[in-house]
């Protein structure tokens, strides 16, 4: 069976306006998009407002990445890389 991986980007705190809604209505639109299909999946998360919201929904979560600088350090973006890579 083929599996889907999904990386949910996301806000650590809800300044972001519609951001951090719009970003899990999309990742919530595509889960029931894939299935539909009977595709499986799998979800990377990096920030704190997508983790909070599907760790409470028990969706197959392999990593989650929050508290992150506004921009990424080398080593943070290398550890979310190495995590999708992983995922191949």
């Amino acid at each position: 069976m083929q599996t889907v991986g999904l990386l949910v980007v996301s806000g650590d705190r809800g300044l972001c306006g519609g951001y951090n809604a719009n970003v899990i209505r999309r990742a919530e639109s595509r889960v029931r998009e894939l299935q539909a299909e009977g595709i499986d999946y799998k979800m990377v998360i990096v920030g704190r407002k997508a983790a909070q919201y599907f760790q409470r929904r028990e969706h197959p979560i392999t990593e989650t990445f929050a508290g992150l600088e506004q921009i990424p350090t080398a080593p943070e973006a290398s550890k979310i890389a190495d995590e999708l890579l992983s995922l191949f």
